[in-house]
């Protein structure tokens, strides 16, 4: 009997119809029908299909884990603590070609520009130098029938101010310059489980979040939406969910657990909710928090504290 056939048994068993069973689980009908016909075309990809399973099972009273196991093996998919595990092997693979990337370029520019800045001082220290060994020809000048031909030609004050002495000349300096800018944390590869969420703000009683197996309800959870390229790490209950570069628009949703570490190179990069409050501006200024501690319910206040105390740090 096929997992579809075993779903649809069951329900006809208790008398349940589709429609009540969509209205109590969230699942639209259109899913649970593609679960009984054994449909997996017609559901979504990753996560959700497994998570609409285990909730349809639920609702049912049968063994979610019986259930799923034979759904993997039925269509053949993996499980999900192996897809786990090889998209963080694909991302640790994809961050190390980054930073060979970066690191060849950098390079490359800091020879290129060493190059130019001594071609340029070169060619200054040359022409200073030519200046400082020409001979005043006394025709030339109009002086040939003064007291001092063939003599020395005294200099004036001008002449003297315009001699260079070799030795004096010093290397151009670096007034000027940009300062170097303060370095930025190294991103790592992730150990998180990849699914598509939706962007900020996050609408409805249930939300996916990237550590657990189904929805849970919004209240249990907080997000972070990338605004722009922004590195980020979130570690909960002493599990690393998160340690890597979210890119632009990207978004993870996580359900509290007991004790939260997270770490943000910049919190003008990223929009934040915690539970239904949601928040389109943290901070109108980049600030790096290198370390923000929080238990169950207490996102909001404890990145408002960081943010406080990186502020009365800066001189």
């Amino acid at each position: 009997m096929t997992i579809g056939e075993t779903l649809k048994k069951e329900r006809n068993k208790r008398k349940i119809t589709l429609d009540q069973i969509s209205t109590e689980t969230k699942i639209a009908k259109m899913y649970l029908i593609a679960l009984e016909a054994d449909d997996i075309k017609a559901l979504p990809e990753g996560v959700y299909a497994r998570s609409f399973l285990r909730a349809y099972a639920q609702y049912l009273g049968l063994d979610t884990e019986i259930i799923t196991t034979e759904f993997h093996k039925q269509f053949e998919i993996k499980p999900h603590s192996l897809l786990i595990m090889e998209q963080n092997k694909q991302d640790e693979q994809s961050f190390v070609r980054e930073r060979r990337r970066n690191a060849f370029f950098l390079t490359v520019l800091g020879i290129v520009v060493a190059g130019v800045a001594y071609v340029v001082w070169s060619l200054f220290f040359a022409v200073k130098i030519d200046r400082s060994n020409q001979v005043l020809d006394p025709v030339d000048a109009g002086l040939a029938n003064q007291p001092y031909l063939g003599t020395a030609v005294p200099q004036g004050p001008q002449e003297a101010e315009n001699s260079v002495d070799p030795a004096n000349l010093a290397a151009p300096t670096t007034d000027n310059a940009e300062p170097t800018p303060a370095p930025i944390p190294e991103s790592a590869p992730e150990n998180e489980q990849v699914s598509q969420v939706p962007t900020l703000p996050i609408q409805g009683d249930q939300v996916q979040p990237v550590n657990a197996e189904g929805p849970v309800p919004i209240q249990s959870v907080f997000a972070i939406e990338a605004i722009e390229p922004v590195w980020i790490e979130v570690t909960i209950d002493g599990s690393i969910w998160t340690r890597r570069l979210l890119s632009q628009g990207e978004t993870r949703v996580y359900r509290y657990g007991t004790q939260h570490i997270l770490k943000i190179g910049d919190a003008a990069a990223i929009r934040v909710q915690e539970g239904a409050q949601y928040r389109e501006v943290l901070s109108e200024t980049k600030i790096y928090l290198p370390r923000v501690e929080f238990g169950p319910g207490g996102f909001y206040a404890a990145v408002d504290q960081a943010m406080a105390d990186a502020r009365t740090k800066v001189p």
